[in-house]
């Protein structure tokens, strides 16, 4: 019997066992590949999943392959060492090396073989995996999944650091916004909300403190952080209501002025109303029926529009998560833009049904939505915190001013006043302090001293007289 024929029936399960081992390595090989990327990335400030992914599947792919050619490629010898390890003793490896003889020896041995071999059932051979493979792997997915969770980094010269304010000490009022951003950022993180939410409140909290950071005066940080407040509540309200196809079908469209075709349906599948699905079904039927029975074009204007609506519904609810209401709402607005007079009826009871029974089976419990409000009322709370306290400092600075100033006017009213006819019996009027006359008589009992060391000749009379004008003015 041909050698060949005697291992055929081993090698699928030979076969499916080195391409698990070999799936094993390669996945080994793609987690460590893709965390290194992830690491050098993230030392650069960027956090990106579909990088890290995408560096992971290529990995896997490549080196599933290496590791099946260059470790687990099944060969005929790999097939005979692999049932010799069932307890054949190197038989059917030796039978693979002289297949090709003939000799009496070789022919016992090879028919000793056989014999063994009838005794060796497929299920005998065991997907068979190295322990030390599994639990680096275990690991490694481990390590590789806490990775998706890890804060987003913030874009380098978010925080400069200006020369020679390293130590300088912050303002009460800079404290206060330090903690309301840092309180606002873990809120962010610890919620449950999706990433793409996420992103945009970073981005957003970013831009205020980049803001904050140009202000001047209490006021303007004040009037910012008002303004930012009310940003990240419209843009947390824009997301609960994008992420709900029965308020996405109620929308209002910018550009004709008017609801939606879909407003009535939206209302019933916002409610989970399964009567009003059938009525506001019903009217549009009834439209379309009434419309083909005349010999414009009403019918397809009617269908196409509404097919249209049903479509930027859909557009504008990429959050949804009832899968089954969003296939119902796409096979209703395909249905429609090819639908006839003669089949129109089918297509809008069958649109009946597929609604209704997505919304009797929607799963959604709110959850991400939960975490949205809860995230909004919390950053609300802490901006509004950060608000009070400010707003306090304010009013505290501005008692403190209209204190100063009573107090600049309390002491210009105990301030001397001067006599114009009697200049010097007032005091003081030299820098507010030091009073004139004393000065003056010191300043010309100097002069006079002076004049009286000098007679005769040496100071012309003409420039004694100058001096003595000059101290009278100065009198």
């Amino acid at each position: 019997m041909n050698v060949n024929e005697q291992i055929k029936k081993y090698k699928q399960k030979i076969y499916f066992n080195s391409i698990i081992n070999s799936l094993v390595y390669g996945l080994i090989s793609g987690l460590i590949i893709s965390l290194v990327v992830t690491i050098i990335l993230y030392c650069f400030r960027i956090k990106n999943i579909v990088i890290s992914l995408s560096v992971f599947g290529l990995s896997l792919i490549i080196f599933s392959i290496i590791s099946y050619f260059k470790y687990f490629k099944v060969t005929k010898e790999a097939i005979a060492r692999k049932l010799d390890s069932l307890g054949l003793d190197e038989r059917v490896i030796t039978m693979v090396e002289y297949q090709e003889e003939n000799s009496e020896l070789i022919t016992l041995q090879r028919n000793d073989t056989i014999e063994k071999l009838q005794n060796v059932s497929t299920r005998d051979i065991k997907i068979q995996v190295k322990k030390i493979a599994l639990i680096l792997l275990l690991v490694l997915m481990f390590v590789f999944s806490a990775s998706f969770f890890l804060p987003n980094p913030k874009p380098f010269g978010d925080n400069p650091v200006e020369p020679g304010t390293q130590d300088k000490p912050l303002s009460e009022e800079d404290l206060i916004i330090k903690e309301m951003l840092e309180k606002i950022r873990q809120i962010i993180d610890e919620s449950g909300l999706e990433q793409i939410l996420k992103d945009r409140l970073y981005d957003k909290v970013n831009e205020l403190e980049e803001a904050l950071k140009e202000c001047t005066t209490l006021n303007q940080k004040v009037t910012l952080i008002k303004k930012a407040m009310k940003e990240i509540q419209d843009i947390i309200d824009y997301y609960l209501t994008e992420r709900n196809l029965g308020q996405a079908l109620q929308m209002y469209d910018p550009f004709t002025k008017e609801d939606f075709l879909t407003l009535d349906l939206g209302l019933a599948v916002n409610e989970k109303d399964l009567p009003g699905v059938d009525s506001s079904l019903e009217e549009l039927k009834q439209q379309l029926l009434s419309a083909s029975n005349q010999r414009s074009n009403s019918f397809d204007e009617i269908k196409e529009a509404y097919a249209e609506d049903l479509d930027e519904a859909l557009k504008r609810a990429t959050l949804e998560d009832n899968e089954a209401l969003i296939t119902a709402i796409t096979n209703f607005r395909d249905a429609l833009l090819t639908a006839t007079p003669e089949n129109i009826v089918e297509v809008i009871e069958v649109a009946k049904e597929e609604i209704k029974k997505a919304l009797m089976e929607d799963p959604s419990g709110t959850k991400e939505d939960q975490a949205a409000e809860d995230a909004k009322e919390d950053i609300s709370d802490a901006m509004q915190d950060a608000l009070d306290k400010l707003e306090k400092e304010e009013a505290e600075e501005e008692d403190e001013i209209e204190s100063e100033g009573e107090e600049d006017q309390e002491d210009q009213q105990e301030k001397p006043t001067v006599n114009p006819d009697k200049p010097f019996e007032s005091e003081p009027i030299i820098d507010g302090n030091t009073p004139y006359l004393p000065e003056y008589e010191k300043y010309a009992e100097i002069i006079n001293q002076i004049l009286s060391s000098y007679e005769g000749e040496e100071i012309p009379e003409d420039v004694r007289k100058i001096i003595e004008e000059y101290l009278e003015m100065l009198k």
